[in-house]
């Protein structure tokens, strides 16, 4: 079955890789990932596929450029004689929808959309999709897991890690963390992500080491992960954090992480204070839970097949509706 998989270029091509790795038998993947100024190709890519997986592509986003995306689409859905479209939300693009929704900004398309099939990536964006009459089904977005066959110990040396990108650092916490670092000057903090040019003079025991791939090293010689964002999914970090058993600070409730509030400082530094006392009494060991927890539930082959079981039903459902259409 040929699908048709649309949205930003690193989020498709992820997907891709990983449908290519444990779905090629079932899949022929339409990778189409959308710049800022499309080029004639990749919209008529568009028109490929029997079934249409927008991901994070909010539909009814009043800009100019949702406009005519949604617009194409309603196109492509007529002369695919109705294929079937499955909206993908993974993070942000659930944030401004809501904004959308509490402004009343959303377009006809949003109320259209409605009918279609809705796929969450995170529990709390099913509840905030429910909020704007949005029914989905989750399946945490499938991302390939570090194999990490022996849990390295944690260092000798407590250190806290985060991942801050320079032109988003509002909403990766990046100034609540700089706050908490800066409370807490006998802790050493790796930023990566980003050089720190937003944060003007930092104190000195913040390193910022700019964009690091791979992470492997970085996760070996940290205590803990923070994961502080206004708005998210199930972030990258916190998987692979947990992945090498370390601890970690995120602002949704998951188990075997600690929860902070976007925002609240205070909890953040109370948090990372605690599991610092932890580890000078000596009893901070390696989150082992938490590993085991990633693998059994972000295993990247069981979410591929999740997806994949998914889109072919949505499949079979318009195959069985086409048929019953013909007997009438």
């Amino acid at each position: 079955m040929k699908v048709l998989f649309v949205g930003q270029g690193f989020w498709v091509r992820r997907l891709a890789s990983l449908l290519g790795d444990y779905a090629a038998e079932s899949i022929e993947p339409v990778v189409v990932g959308i710049p800022a100024v499309p080029k004639l190709a990749a919209l008529l890519d568009l028109f490929r596929g029997q079934v249409g997986v927008r991901i994070g592509f909010r539909p009814g986003s009043p800009t100019l450029r949702g406009i005519a995306f949604d617009a194409i689409w309603n196109l492509r859905s007529f002369v695919k004689s109705g294929s079937p479209t499955i909206y993908y939300w993974i993070g942000s693009d659930v944030m401004e929808a809501l904004q959308d929704h509490h402004n009343g900004n959303h377009t006809r398309y949003f109320e259209k959309s409605l009918a279609a099939d809705h796929i969450a990536g995170a529990p709390w964006l099913q509840k905030e999709l429910e909020v704007m009459g949005v029914k989905s089904q989750c399946i945490v977005f499938p991302e390939r897991l570090p194999r990490v066959s022996l849990i390295p110990s944690l260092p000798e040396e407590f250190c806290v890690m985060s991942y801050v990108p320079d032109r988003r650092h509002g909403m990766y916490g990046g100034e609540q963390i700089v706050a908490a670092a800066k409370a807490l000057p006998q802790i050493r903090f790796e930023i990566t992500g980003g050089n720190g040019s937003w944060a003007g003079q930092v104190p000195n025991n913040v390193k910022f080491l700019g964009w690091v791939e791979p992470l492997d090293e970085i996760y070996a010689h940290s205590s803990v992960v923070l994961r502080i964002l206004e708005h998210d999914g199930i972030g990258a970090t916190v998987k692979e954090a947990l992945m090498y058993g370390r601890h970690v600070i995120c602002s949704y409730t998951l188990p075997f992480t600690s929860t902070v509030r976007f925002g609240d400082t205070k909890s953040l530094i109370d948090e990372i204070t605690r599991l610092k006392s932890l580890h000078d009494s000596g009893s901070l060991e390696s989150n082992l839970p938490g590993h085991e927890f990633a693998l059994s539930q972000w295993d990247e082959k069981m979410l591929v097949q999740e997806l994949v079981r998914f889109v072919e039903t949505i499949q079979i459902r318009k195959d069985q509706r086409q048929v019953q259409f013909r007997e009438k």
